[in-house]
Order: C-alpha cells, then sequence, then structure tokens
C-alpha cells in the first residue's frame, strides 16, 4: 500500500511540472508575439511618418535688400520663406542686420503668402511693414501687420521698439495690438480690439515728451441682457488702476 501511495504522488508530482512548464512557455510566447505585435505598429508608424516626411517637401526661398540708413545705423533686410509643397504661404524670418557688422537688430517671424515674398525685390522690399516713430522719441520704430494674430477681431499689428543704448530693436507687448494707430498732434497711440457685435476695448497709451507712456486709458463696452451696454473705464498709471468707472446704458447701436 505504501508501495502505491509512493507511485500514485510522484505521478501526481510529475503531471503537475509538465502543466506547470507547458503555463510558463505559453506565457513566454504570449509575450514575445506581443513583442513583434508592437515592434510591427512602431516600424509600420515609422515608415508612414518617413512617407509623409517625404511627400511635404518644401523650399527655403531668400530675399535680402539693399543697405539703407536708419537711426543711423547702416542696415539691410534678410528675408527667408519656408513654403511646403503645394501651399501658398509659409512661415517667414525677417531679419534686420547692420550691414557693417552683420549683427542682427531685429527678427520677426510671421505666416507670409508667396505672392507677397515674390512682389518684393531689393528696391522695393516692403512686407506690410513701417518704420515709424511709434514712442514719440525721435527715433524710427518698426510696425508690422501680423498675419497669424489677425482675425475676426481685427488686424494685429506688432510694434518693436528701438532701444538706443542698445542699438536694437525689442517687440513691445503693451503697444502692440489690433488696429494700431499714432497720433502724432496728441502723442497717443491706440489699439483697438473685438469679439463680435457684442465685445470690443479700446487702448489709448499717452506719451511725455521723453517717449515714456505717462498713463493708458482703457475702454470696454460689452452688450448685456441683450439691450444693456455696459461700458467700462480703467485708467492706469505705471501699471495699477488709479481709476475705474462703469456706466450701463440701453444699447441702441455703436
Amino acid at each position: 500500500m505504501v508501495y502505491r501511495r509512493l507511485i500514485k504522488r510522484c505521478l501526481y508530482t510529475s503531471l503537475f511540472l509538465i502543466a506547470f512548464n507547458s503555463c510558463q512557455n505559453s506565457d513566454k510566447k504570449t509575450v514575445s508575439l506581443e513583442n513583434i505585435n508592437t515592434d510591427s505598429t512602431e516600424q509600420n508608424n515609422l515608415q508612414r511618418k518617413e512617407a509623409e516626411i517625404s511627400y511635404n517637401k518644401s523650399d527655403t526661398l531668400v530675399k535680402m535688400s539693399k543697405p539703407f540708413i536708419l537711426n543711423g545705423i547702416n542696415c539691410f533686410w534678410e528675408f527667408y520663406l519656408t513654403v511646403y509643397e503645394g501651399q501658398k504661404g509659409g512661415n517667414g524670418i525677417n531679419r534686420l542686420k547692420n550691414h557693417n557688422t552683420n549683427k542682427v537688430l531685429l527678427i520677426n517671424e510671421d505666416y507670409f503668402d508667396l505672392e507677397l515674398f515674390n512682389s518684393i525685390d531689393k528696391n522695393n522690399f516692403d512686407f506690410n511693414g513701417e518704420f515709424k516713430d511709434a514712442n514719440f522719441d525721435g527715433l524710427k520704430d518698426f510696425i508690422v501687420y501680423s498675419g497669424t494674430g489677425s482675425g475676426s477681431g481685427g488686424a494685429m499689428f506688432k510694434v518693436y521698439l528701438f532701444n538706443k543704448k542698445k542699438g536694437v530693436f525689442e517687440f513691445s507687448e503693451e503697444l502692440s495690438g489690433g488696429e494700431f494707430e499714432i497720433n502724432e498732434a496728441e502723442k497717443t497711440v491706440s489699439t483697438n480690439w473685438k469679439m463680435g457685435v457684442g465685445w470690443n476695448s479700446t487702448q489709448v497709451h499717452h506719451f511725455d515728451k521723453n517717449g515714456r507712456i505717462k498713463f493708458t486709458e482703457i475702454t470696454t463696452r460689452e452688450i448685456i441682457d441683450n439691450d444693456s451696454l455696459q461700458t467700462t473705464y480703467k485708467k492706469i498709471v505705471d501699471g495699477k488702476t488709479i481709476k475705474t468707472e462703469i456706466d450701463t446704458t440701453k444699447f441702441d447701436g455703436y
């Protein structure tokens, strides 16, 4: 009896080991198949990306202006435009450089139409930008239309102020905005932006004789309750709001 029990135990143990090894091998096969499937998917994705890259061929076009004097500096424009195959425009980079030292004085990056790029030559280097004194300090600054910033809210303009000490143009977030306008008589710069017919905001910056902002007025108009117009006026000095007025009237149209 004892001998038979030992045989049975050995038999059960052998069967258990065989089943266990079979499960282990099955798990290993499953993992290896999953790895194969993952590798295959990644390879297909890489091949698809390579096909997309080869399909979207691009050209980088370059134009340069003739030298000109600006704020006492002999400089020139360098215009790079990257256009993908089948597109009518692309990402453009305008660099204003010192003609004598090749130092970069200004960098403006935006979307530009290919038609606009083709219309430019070294004698007529106009890409919707102009040099004007935007802060009334007697030096020319650069104001340029922004294709990516403009939209249903209005035409967006970027302003680059000339820093006399550094000899370069620096982007001014404070003065940049929609529908940019300079009033030389009153020494003010104004911007306006809207969101549909129910909201619009106007900023007016007032400058002193040294080209610094004395104060800024912000007037926001918003239609509320369909027939009421709420007008909020703020006066800001050195970044602090010193006056706020809110007036609500019947809306009869702007």
